[in-house]
């Protein structure tokens, strides 16, 4: 074990917490130190990765509660993300399955009622269909629905049948900022949210964001993400984490909740200090150069897991 000076602190190798300041106790290793909280969040990823290769996924009844919690912080008012029966959320709830929020349902106020169970196989099927009336989008939707009642699944299911697809991807928030629509919304749309800002903005919501120019809601606009998702993966090697669409909102996906609202929270505040930066002759941002480092840095992906599991609502 190396030998310190008396004035150096001693450190967790992984998230570079320091005691007794930031961390009660670290576990020695041959050279390293391991707080804790890390020892945790190892262990969960081992348990994650193991339940993954394994087909397991949480109960449903988990899941789902695990998706009202998440849909309520992305309504909450004081967030200024949507209002009304703007928005819509999704999660996996099986190999065979997800959950949508329903038509019309208020986000803020949602509760496991206010969600349908999808099936995969049918919303795929209706996604190969080259156009659709809005009567077939009702019958297949209905048609999709598991254990049908009153409710009927949101028109962007379509969206969510799509993203859900994706390797790694369990969660979907979609909704409307008003600083973020600010910039969607204006002239410059598409120049004003490229590229990124400074490195939480890229620990959150990836190295650049997908962009959809405006498209109609429901079909259309699952067949155009889907062709923005694809030019990202082919960039990138992964789906993006969050997507851009021209006069509309911001598409928010990941593997945990927490990462759905983290991508969310970040990307608004990056569109604050976008519209505050144009009074100062516009946005500098991040060159390739930076941008690469933070992507690639083993410590920013650490990181970027461990923010995975701890949503910015909670610190």
């Amino acid at each position: 074990m190396p030998k310190l000076a008396d004035d150096q602190p001693i450190r967790c190798s992984f998230c570079g917490r320091t005691k007794p300041d930031q961390v009660t106790e670290l576990i020695a290793g041959p050279g390293v130190y391991i707080c804790p909280d890390c020892v945790e969040l190892c262990n969960q990823i081992i348990q994650d990765k193991q339940q993954r290769e394994a087909g397991q996924t949480p109960p449903m009844a988990e899941r789902l509660e695990q998706l009202v919690r998440m849909s309520r912080e992305l309504g909450d008012p004081g967030n200024d993300y949507l209002l009304l029966g703007e928005g819509n959320t999704s999660a996996a709830a099986d190999e065979e399955s997800f959950f949508v929020k329903a038509s019309g349902a208020c986000l803020g106020q949602i509760d496991q009622s206010g969600f349908v169970r999808v099936s995969r196989e049918t919303m795929r099927e209706l996604l190969e269909h080259e156009s659709m009336t809005d009567d077939e989008i009702a019958d297949g939707l209905r048609r999709a629905t598991i254990e049908p009642g009153d409710l009927r699944p949101s028109t962007e299911t379509f969206l969510h049948a799509m993203l859900l697809d994706l390797p790694g991807i369990e969660f979907v928030g979609h909704t409307h900022p008003t600083a973020l629509n600010a910039l969607l919304c204006s002239q410059g749309a598409e120049e004003a949210v490229r590229g990124r800002l400074f490195p939480d903005e890229v620990v959150c919501c990836g190295p650049e964001s997908a962009w959809v120019p405006y498209t109609d809601p429901g079909l259309p606009l699952a067949r155009a993400v889907g062709g923005a998702v694809d030019d990202y993966i082919e960039r990138w090697n992964a789906p993006p984490l969050v997507i851009m669409m021209q006069n509309h909102g911001m598409i928010a996906l990941g593997e945990t909740p927490a990462q759905v609202l983290n991508a969310t929270a970040m990307a608004v505040k990056s569109a604050r200090v976008r519209l505050g930066a144009a009074a100062w002759g516009g946005i500098r941002p991040l060159s390739e150069g930076e941008l690469d480092r933070i992507y690639t840095r083993p410590d920013e992906d650490y990181r970027r897991r461990l923010l995975s599991r701890t949503d910015s609502s909670r610190g």
